[in-house]
């Protein structure tokens, strides 16, 4: 059973605002965070990405991220790392495009 959360409106606003930016959610240990953005992206997004930096999409993307941000010297640096970093190897991170 699912406990609605003030929380989850203060998504829902964040969504809603114009002017939106980084998202970070913190809190103390197993008190649901995890739980509450997957219901919230499921909910009002048609496509997520998650990744967890203590399991193996956090190993891949943190490759892909590597990878996203290399160059050279007389190279142009990536405009976007983060942004190539989920379109690693031509796919979208976590699927095929």
């Amino acid at each position: 059973m699912y406990l609605k959360r003030k929380i989850y409106d203060r998504l829902v606003q964040w969504k809603e605002s114009a002017d939106h930016s980084t998202l970070e959610v913190n809190g103390a240990r197993q008190v649901g965070k995890t739980y509450l953005i997957n219901k919230f992206a499921d909910e009002n997004f048609a496509h997520k990405i998650y990744v967890n930096l203590f399991e193996l999409s956090g190993k891949q993307f943190m490759e892909c991220y590597k990878q996203a941000t290399q160059w050279q010297t007389g190279q142009k640096r990536p405009e976007h790392p983060l942004h190539d970093a989920f379109y690693c190897d031509g796919k979208l991170f976590g699927q095929s495009i």
